[in-house]
C-alpha cells in the first residue's frame, strides 16, 4: 500500500530571500498566517481550516535535483498565493497500470486518518475516499478508460452516494516563463471551506494520487509523499 503522510512540521517561519529568488518569475506572497484552531485539530492540519482551494505547483526537475537529490518536490499555496506547505517525493517503485491503487493517509506521521481506494470498473476508473474506520466519505470519478493519455483535465469529487458534487481537481497550464523553477502546469483542488480538516487532508492525498496516475508524464511510477 502506498502512503501519504502529512507531518507536524509544516512551514511556520518566513523563508529567507533566497527562497523568493528561486521564484522570481512567480510571486509567492509569503507564508499563510497560522490559523487559530481548537485543540482537537490534528497538528499540522491547521492551515487547511480556512481554505477552500489548494494549488499544487511542481518544482522543475533541475531545482528538485538540487534540493532533494532528484526527488520531485512541490509547493502548496492558497488562492492568495500564500505558501501553506511544501511536499517532496519519498520513494518510488514500479507499478503495473492494471493494478489497483490503495493509499494510506497519515497526519501526523504514524497516525492513520484515512484511505484512498481504487475500485474495479470497466468503463471509468472510480475511487473511494474513506476515513480511518474505512467508512466511505467521498467518491471520485477518474477519466474514462482509453488507449491514449489525453485525460480529462477536471475530475469531480462526489458525496458518498455519488449524487452531489462537493469538489474538483483541475489541471491548468501556466505561463511558460515559469518553467525555469516551476513546471508549466498547476493542479487546483477545490472544496467547501466548511469541510473538516481531516476530510480536506484526505482530498489532498487523493489529489496527489490523481497527479501520479493521470497528470505526470511518468504514469507508471507510484510514489510516497511527505508534506
Amino acid at each position: 500500500m502506498n502512503a501519504v503522510a502529512i507531518s507536524d512540521n509544516a512551514v511556520t517561519e518566513q523563508p529567507d530571500d533566497s527562497f523568493f529568488d528561486d521564484y522570481r518569475n512567480f510571486k509567492i506572497e509569503g507564508m499563510m498566517p497560522r490559523p487559530n484552531v481548537n485543540l482537537s485539530c490534528p497538528h499540522g492540519l491547521e492551515y487547511l481550516s480556512e481554505v477552500n482551494e489548494i494549488i499544487i505547483l511542481q518544482e522543475s526537475d533541475l531545482l528538485s535535483a538540487e534540493k532533494y537529490n532528484g526527488a520531485s518536490s512541490f509547493i502548496l499555496i492558497n488562492k492568495s498565493n500564500q505558501q501553506m506547505y511544501t511536499a517532496k517525493e519519498g520513494c518510488c517503485w514500479s507499478c503495473c497500470k492494471c493494478c489497483f491503487q490503495n493509499v494510506e493517509v497519515m497526519a501526523p506521521i504514524g497516525r492513520v486518518i484515512g484511505y484512498v481506494h481504487e475500485e474495479k470498473s470497466c468503463l471509468q476508473e472510480r475511487f473511494t475516499i474513506k476515513n480511518a474506520s474505512e467508512d466511505i466519505m467521498f467518491r471520485m470519478m477518474g477519466p474514462r478508460k482509453s488507449c491514449c493519455f489525453d485525460y480529462e483535465k477536471e475530475l469531480n469529487i462526489l458525496t458518498r452516494n455519488g449524487q452531489i458534487q462537493v469538489g474538483t481537481i483541475t489541471k491548468e497550464w501556466i505561463s511558460p516563463s515559469l518553467t525555469t523553477c516551476i513546471k508549466n502546469y498547476k493542479i487546483s483542488l477545490n472544496f467547501s471551506v466548511d469541510l473538516d480538516v481531516t476530510s480536506k487532508a484526505l482530498l489532498l492525498a487523493a489529489t496527489f494520487l490523481m497527479d501520479i496516475m493521470y497528470y505526470e508524464e511518468k504514469k507508471f511510477a507510484m510514489k510516497s509523499y511527505l508534506a
